[in-house]
């Protein structure tokens, strides 16, 4: 082999490790806007109407549902009290629904806050649900480590958290 076929080959693979590496990191989620009524605005129309409703009662978990389209689901206790806490305005959401869903399926993501870094990290939960189903796909518990510098998370799975009658709640029924 050439020096000169030698450098293309390099300067091929090259190319290809940044393009994939620049798809990747491209990839970013598109930030929602969250009405006082509860409306999740930026959506694409196949999802609308969005609503995240959260009704906070004194001494018991809030009620909190969420319509995704024609999807629909009221998240039980063992789910709803990890909102308790949180302000609305500490609620970031956010969406992907433009990469290939056999890699990762659309979805909405909801973080909630509870202390926040001046550095962008934060103590608290993260939801992913699926856009489609309205389904939960993940839940992860948050922390900020490296004071405030970095963060960390592990996945809690709802069968460690929830009874096996809220494991059933969680699942989103078609509604009009």
């Amino acid at each position: 082999m050439t020096r000169t076929h030698s450098a293309r080959l390099a300067s091929l693979a090259l190319a290809s490790v940044v393009a994939c590496a620049s798809r990747a990191v491209a990839h970013q989620d598109f930030i929602m806007d969250l009405s006082r009524s509860g409306y999740i605005q930026g959506l694409p129309k196949e999802y609308q109407p969005a609503h995240l409703g959260l009704t906070k009662k004194r001494d018991a978990p809030p009620e909190v549902t969420l319509r995704l389209g024609r999807s629909f689901v009221a998240l039980p206790g063992c789910v709803s009290e990890l909102f308790r806490r949180i302000p609305r305005r500490h609620m970031k959401l956010s969406a992907s629904w433009y990469l290939d869903p056999e890699e990762l399926p659309y979805y909405l993501s909801i973080e909630l806050q509870e202390k926040n870094s001046k550095e962008g990290f934060f103590d608290g939960w993260s939801l992913l649900f699926n856009l489609g189903s309205g389904g939960l796909m993940s839940l992860h518990r948050v922390w900020q480590i490296d004071n405030g510098w970095g963060q960390q998370s592990a996945e809690v799975k709802p069968s460690q958290i929830c009874t096996p009658e809220e494991l059933r709640a969680l699942i989103p029924r078609v509604v009009e």
